[in-house]
């Protein structure tokens, strides 16, 4: 899944629950909605800003040279840009389930 895909649901999701009618009584239940509409889309950013990172982050890794060799070929490097993907990836999977659990509240 993309970012744009990302931020697209996101802003279905704000869309579909910040719409209530004016209840007497029913402020507090719109205000934590909207608390937890910016929170999902404050991740579906960090999650663009995080592909952004690593892609930034390889393209140095195979341009900078140290020691007579460029530095994606130490196994320190490759491990630190594997851990990056492996968390850029949990964050994606994390920002569906939580738009699929939005999903089913309404």
């Amino acid at each position: 899944m993309n970012v744009m895909m990302m931020m697209m649901l996101c802003c279905y999701v704000c869309d579909c629950c910040c719409c209530y009618r004016a209840v007497e009584g029913g402020g507090f239940k719109v205000a934590m909605n909207i608390l937890n509409n910016g929170r999902f889309g404050m991740a579906t950013c960090m999650a663009g800003t995080m592909k952004v990172s690593i892609q930034k982050a390889v393209e140095h890794a195979s341009t900078r040279n140290q020691f007579g060799r460029r530095i994606d070929s130490f196994g320190t490097i490759q491990e630190k840009l594997a851990r990056m993907a492996m968390a850029h990836y949990i964050t994606e999977v994390l920002l569906l389930g939580c738009f699929i659990a939005r999903r089913k509240e309404e």
